[in-house]
């Protein structure tokens, strides 16, 4: 499996799916301030820490998001090389200009 950044138009075909995870690293006060609509938090910390979180889920496609994509990227690739298909959005939510939740 490979990892992938994808732009804000590849975004939405991943949107509000059902067989895919959209995971936000931020922290939880820019999480609560606005965040990509049927998105989790699991801040890079905690994730980067415990990756069994994710390890035991039953989606394939994974979309992770930070602030400005390296973190998102970073664990893009280390989900990758455990099977997954993992996705990173492109520059993060600096450069997200859809609607956020």
């Amino acid at each position: 499996m490979g990892f992938y950044a994808i732009s804000n138009e590849e975004l939405q075909y991943y949107l509000n799916r059902k067989d895919v995870l959209i995971v936000d690293l931020r922290n939880p006060d820019d999480y609560m301030s606005g965040h990509l609509p049927g998105a989790v938090n699991i801040p890079f910390d905690r994730l980067s820490q415990r990756t069994g979180l994710l390890e035991r889920a039953s989606f394939h496609t994974v979309v992770f998001y930070c602030e400005r994509g390296n973190q998102s990227l970073r664990m893009a690739r280390f989900f990758a090389e455990r099977g997954y298909h993992a996705l990173s959005l492109n520059g993060g939510m600096a450069s997200y200009h859809g609607r956020l939740v």
